[in-house]
């Protein structure tokens, strides 16, 4: 299951769609794989934080973009994605298990790398960047892409004062950490983590830790990460882990 599959998978949940084996199937995986229920619980964020008519509009034109897809994948055999999950289980998550059986310490670095995860939106394009909106979708197209300068340059034609302000400072957190660009990351995520009743709130937590983390501002980033474990989020456990590696 690629990306644009696994979104249109998503979107289908979200939607009401599912029925039977498949709603059985989706539920399942959220139980039993930590990247795709992080991928569920990212988009179902978004789709709060942007449920308004634009963002509709624009969930509309993208699924007449996938219908000739999903009317393909009927005459597919159907697939078992629980094995597929179970069998590509994240490096990073076995590294994690390695860490917790031998105790051994790692450099905020290496605890980086092991906790940072790229996350990939899996948009589809539609035509060229005119509205708000249009913008917004074309930089997480870049952002898929890896064209990061892009995704920035894009970002940044974005008002300040748009509806759009934190989920776009959000982002672009996201993209100047894959840029290397920490001390600015920091600033997007703070911008986000400062509004308790955000959507991306516990998320900008997360990665504002992360960065602290980066930066070799450790105290800062447990403080960040400590933060999280009064919280019912995904990361809620991901964060007593690293701080009892970093402690």
């Amino acid at each position: 299951m690629n990306n644009e599959e696994r979104t249109i998978l998503i979107e289908q949940y979200l939607d009401g769609e599912l029925q039977g084996d498949d709603m059985r199937d989706f539920e399942t995986l959220l139980k039993t794989d930590k990247e795709f229920a992080q991928d569920y619980f990212l988009q179902k964020e978004i789709r709060e934080a942007f449920n308004n008519k634009e963002i509709h509009d624009l969930r509309t034109q993208l699924k007449k973009v996938s219908a000739k897809f999903e009317k393909e994948k009927q005459c597919i055999k159907k697939r078992k994605p629980v094995l597929l999950y179970a069998i590509s289980t994240p490096v990073s998550l076995i590294i994690i298990s390695l860490i917790i059986l031998f105790n051994h310490s790692y450099t905020n670095n290496e605890l980086y790398e092991m906790y940072y995860e790229h996350y990939e939106f899996g948009t589809q394009t539609r035509g060229t960047a005119e509205k708000t909106t249009d913008i917004f979708e074309k930089a997480l197209i870049n952002y898929d892409n890896k064209k990061y300068s892009e995704t920035l340059e894009l970002f940044n034609q974005i008002s300040d004062t748009s509806e759009f302000f934190s989920s776009k400072e959000y982002f672009t957190g996201l993209t100047n950490m894959e840029l290397g660009k920490f001390n600015d990351a920091i600033k997007n995520f703070k911008n986000v983590s400062s509004d308790e009743q955000g959507v991306f709130h516990k998320n900008a937590i997360w990665y504002e830790g992360l960065c602290y983390l980066k930066t070799n501002q450790t105290k800062l980033a447990v403080q960040q990460f400590r933060k999280l474990l009064k919280t019912s989020s995904f990361y809620q456990k991901r964060a007593s882990e690293i701080i009892e590696k970093i402690e």
